[in-house]
Order: C-alpha cells, then sequence, then structure tokens
C-alpha cells in the first residue's frame, strides 16, 4: 500500500505532495574519532551522553546533527559550531534539500530501535542509515516546519530550566534549614505564631523516631500483570522523589501481616542492590505490598511530615553513604538506620513548618515537571501528524 504522502496536519500554504528518499540522497554521515592524542582547548568533544570535554582541533565545523552509533542510538543532537564526535557518536554533514533543524526533527520521529544491529550493545551502522526511507517537503515547508516545532523546544528547554532553578534553591534551603555536621542548629529557622523563637533542637537516634521495617519474601516466580503491586529495590527511583512505575510487578492477594502493607504518603528506603540508600515516597492511591530488602519507615510520633523531608537531607545522605563505605557490596540493615542520628525540632510546629515550606517547592518542581511532560506529549503528537 502507498504511502500517504501529504502530512496530517499541515500549513494551509502547502500544497504538494511529500517526495520519498533515503537519507543517503540528502545527507552525509560522518564517523567520529578518538580525540585522547589532542591538546586541552575550547573546542566540545560529544558523546552518545552528550558533552564530554574540550579541545583544541574540531572534526567539523558548521551545523549537524548527531546519532549514536553504538549505545544510545535513539537521542539525536543538534549541534552547531566546531565540535568533535567520538567513534560512538554519527555525525551529519553535507545537507541537500534538507535543513539541518528539519533533520533534527526528522531522526527524533525515526525509530532507531528498529534498526538496531545487536542483540547486545544497540549499534547502528551508516549503510543501515543511509537506507532508511523518508519522505520531505519543500525547504520552505521544512523551515516553517522547523520554526514552528523549535518554539515547541525552546517552551520544554524554559521549563527545564525553571525546574532546576527551583530545585537548586530547595537544596539550598535544605542546607540552611537543617543543621550542618558539628551545629547544633540549622542556620535558617522559623518563628512560632507569637513571633517567638521555638525551643533549641534535640539530638536522637533515628530509631527513637521511627522504625524501619523490613520487606516479606515473595516468590519472584508468582509475579504476575495485575493485581496487588510489589514495591522492590527497582521501584525506588534515582531521579524522582516518588517511586519509579515503570517496572512495577503484581501478585495474587494473600493474607498477610499488615506490617507489609504500604499505603500513600509511606516512606521506601532500598536496602540493597544498585538504588541502596535511596528513598522514595509511595505516590499511588491504592495499597501494595512490601518486597524483602526494602525497608518502610514507620513513625512512631507526630512527626512523618519532617521525616519526608529530612531523609532527603546531606545529614541523612552523608550518614548513608558512611555505611555503604564499609563493605564492597551495597547493602544496609534496618538497624544500621535506626542507630542513625537525627536532628530534630524539640516542638512538632516547628517540625511541620519546615516540612510545609520544602512541600511548596516540592509541588512547585511536580508541576513544572507535570507541565514539561504535557509539552513532550503535545511535540510527540506534533511530529506524528507534521510529518509524512
Amino acid at each position: 500500500m502507498e504511502h500517504n504522502l501529504i502530512p496530517q496536519l499541515r500549513f494551509p500554504e502547502f500544497q504538494e505532495e511529500w517526495e520519498k528518499k533515503m537519507i543517503v540522497d540528502v545527507l552525509t554521515i560522518g564517523s567520529g574519532k578518538d580525540y585522547k592524542h589532542l591538546d586541552t582547548g575550547d573546542i566540545p568533544v560529544y558523546g552518545t551522553g552528550g558533552y564530554m570535554t574540550s579541545i583544541d582541533e574540531y572534526l567539523y565545523n558548521g551545523k549537524s546533527v548527531c546519532i549514536g552509533r553504538k549505545g544510545t542510538i535513539n537521542k539525536p543532537m543538534l549541534i552547531s559550531g566546531k565540535f568533535w564526535t567520538v567513534d560512538t557518536l554519527f555525525y551529519t554533514h553535507s545537507f541537500k534539500e534538507i535543513s539541518p533543524e528539519f533533520t533534527y526533527l526528522l531522526f527524533q520521529k525515526i525509530n532507531w530501535l528498529k534498526y538496531k544491529e545487536a542483540s547486545g550493545v544497540p549499534s547502528l551502522s551508516k549503510s543501515t542509515i543511509n537506507k532508511i526511507q523518508i519522505y520531505l517537503p519543500k525547504v520552505e515547508e521544512q523551515n516553517k516546519i522547523a520554526e514552528f516545532l523549535t518554539k515547541v523546544d525552546q517552551k520544554i528547554s524554559f521549563l527545564e530550566k525553571k525546574k532546576k532553578g527551583l530545585e537548586t534553591y530547595k537544596k539550598g534551603m535544605m542546607q540552611k534549614l537543617f543543621p550542618k555536621k558539628g551545629e547544633k542548629l540549622p542556620e535558617l529557622r522559623f518563628k512560632d505564631e507569637n513571633g517567638n523563637e521555638f525551643p533549641d533542637w534535640e539530638e536522637k537516634k533515628l530509631g527513637e523516631i521511627c522504625r524501619i521495617i523490613g520487606g516479606y519474601a515473595f516468590k519472584s516466580s508468582e509475579f504476575k500483570t495485575s493485581g496487588i503491586p510489589i514495591i522492590r529495590i527497582s521501584n525506588i527511583s534515582n531521579n524522582s522523589r516518588f517511586i519509579n512505575l515503570e517496572t512495577i510487578v503484581y501478585y495474587d492477594r494473600i493474607n498477610i501481616d499488615n506490617k507489609y502493607i504500604i499505603k500513600k504518603g509511606d516512606l521506601l528506603i532500598a536496602m540493597s542492590g544498585a538504588t541502596t540508600g535511596k528513598i522514595s515516597e509511595y505516590n499511588l492511591d491504592f495499597d501494595s505490598y512490601l518486597n524483602q530488602r526494602v525497608g518502610l519507615f514507620k513513625s512512631k510520633k507526630n512527626n512523618n511530615s519532617y521525616i519526608k523531608k529530612y531523609v532527603f537531607s546531606n545529614s541523612f545522605k552523608i550518614q548513608i553513604k558512611s555505611i555503604l563505605s564499609i563493605g564492597a557490596q551495597p547493602n544496609i540493615s534496618n538497624k544500621d538506620i535506626e542507630q542513625f542520628i537525627i536532628k530534630i525540632p524539640f516542638d512538632v510546629d516547628e517540625q511541620n513548618k519546615i516540612a510545609a515550606f520544602l512541600e511548596k517547592i516540592d509541588l512547585k518542581i511536580e508541576g513544572i515537571e507535570k507541565e514539561i511532560e504535557k509539552m513532550k506529549n503535545w511535540k510527540k503528537g506534533l511530529l506524528q501528524k507534521m510529518f509524512v
């Protein structure tokens, strides 16, 4: 069946059908090279993960779209000016009837993983890329599409910078709101409703404030695709406040002790594995089961909101790091964590003020994250509708 040569969504001034071509017809794929023999300079070197270092010579000067040869092969980059790429990153040049900006968009639409040539580490070859079939409008329409979608990218970039700024602000405020090592009181404190100072802080073992409950040994052979979610160490996120939903597995409902049931708002810690010591908050509206090697914080007093913020502080992270450095295999126990020293306001009202202040920042960050995700999904839809 012949491919439709007119996009679903189009600027009204354009009526012509798009032309069918192969990538080799419109640009040339260049290979990256080793740079280690070169001296330090101001020319950026890029790999599949982005910027790596700077050297004193360049491989290419101009606009180019880069795509991974090996490893990360599905994240194109648009680069301009003098640059160098390593041998795992292809660059493009000698554009004919196609602009670099439109190439960048086109490369985002291509399902690169479909063309991978290795069963292990994904890889691409020049010959494979050259033979990929594409559809192109005239350069004028390319420019119009690129201009429009570049504005979408700029909006996403603006939101990402805004998010990063808030994260930096939060990090700075946390350093002021929680005492540093050797300090009894933090740099910044709140006052009570009458404008008076709160009492001094206390120093306690974490186990005096909350218990760490280990998980249940569920049988991995009985994991399912539906049922009651099982929260495992792979669900403890490295990069987010909340659990990672991508790797959730399920289990049949069983008669189990309530201490192994996770509820919305519960705080979890990875006790072993690659994410050992990482913390995530459980944010689903329904209960889950707690798997082995995952610890659940159970507060003994009315200070759960404070603990939720404290565990992301430098003070807590330093103590986690000191435990992990002892053994070769990342591993911590309930007792290890319960022995941690925690500095905590004597007055619960001060605890709550700290937690509420940081929660407002978290909610702003989460709001921006949702905006970013919405914009990215919108752009993804536009790429499907504005391209053939």
